[in-house]
């Protein structure tokens, strides 16, 4: 039966902070091999300090990169591709937020949050796609979302786009190729501790103690990829216990 020790390889975006370091540190306790990239220098240099062991076992790869220049994505997934020789499992986390009210719009903002949280994950997900459908296994490409992609909420409207705009994609894509054998996954968090979930707290005021914490979104990114073959967990959400 496939299990998860079939899933030796990953390609994670935004794999520095917050969820996405959570799950590349999950994914390297469990012996698999990791490639990601940021865009910010200062979160590389502190990841690979703290990470340097896997560095130098050439368990990790870390590249900076901005998600918003297709150059730049090229790049990351052939330099991943050679490095890991096969991607088992994409994980697409890279993303940004812009809460403010219709009134106060800035529309480069808009367009920016657009530009990482869909035409990033899409261009990503085109590149390596292809890539897997030449391998005859399973493998995944999981997508974070958010329960914000699932009901809008006041000053969230436009976060919620580029939201709903994931799901969309993901059902989509899901259809389109579950005959090459590839799951298509996607994660819907609730406020996380995280720089995004303490940009929306001030304009939700939520006790901290109901917040997530990135380490239970990686538990559960985990597990999803450990499940046999004939198991598709399709969508999931979580939420912290007293509510959002």
């Amino acid at each position: 039966m496939w299990t998860n020790k079939e899933i030796k390889t990953a390609l994670i975006s935004g794999g520095t902070s917050g969820i996405g370091l959570a799950i590349v540190k999950k994914f390297l306790q469990n012996n698999i091999t990791v490639s990601t990239f940021s865009n910010s220098k200062t979160e590389i240099k502190k990841t690979k300090n703290e990470l340097k062991d896997y560095i130098k076992n050439k368990k990790l790869f870390i590249y900076q990169a901005d998600i918003t220049k297709k150059q730049n994505i090229k790049r990351v997934v052939d330099q991943s591709i050679k490095n890991l020789k096969h991607i088992n499992v994409l994980v697409n986390n890279a993303g940004i937020a812009y809460f403010t009210k219709i009134d106060n719009l800035d529309i480069e903002k808009f367009e920016k949050m657009v530009d990482v949280n869909i035409t990033g994950l899409v261009y990503l997900t085109s590149l390596v796609v292809p890539h897997m459908k030449k391998k005859k296994g399973t493998e995944i490409v999981l997508n974070i979302s958010s329960i914000a992609g699932k009901r809008g909420t006041s000053m969230s409207e436009f976060y919620a786009a580029t939201k709903f705009a994931v799901q969309g994609f993901s059902q989509g894509l899901r259809r389109e190729i579950v005959p090459e054998h590839i799951k298509i996954v996607t994660v819907c968090p609730g406020i996380v501790n995280t720089k995004i979930g303490k940009i929306r707290l001030k304009s939700k005021h939520q006790n901290k103690k109901t917040l997530l914490n990135p380490e239970d979104i990686a538990e559960i990114v985990y597990f999803i990829i450990s499940e046999p073959i004939h198991v598709d967990i399709q969508d999931i959400t979580v939420v912290p216990f007293e509510g959002i």
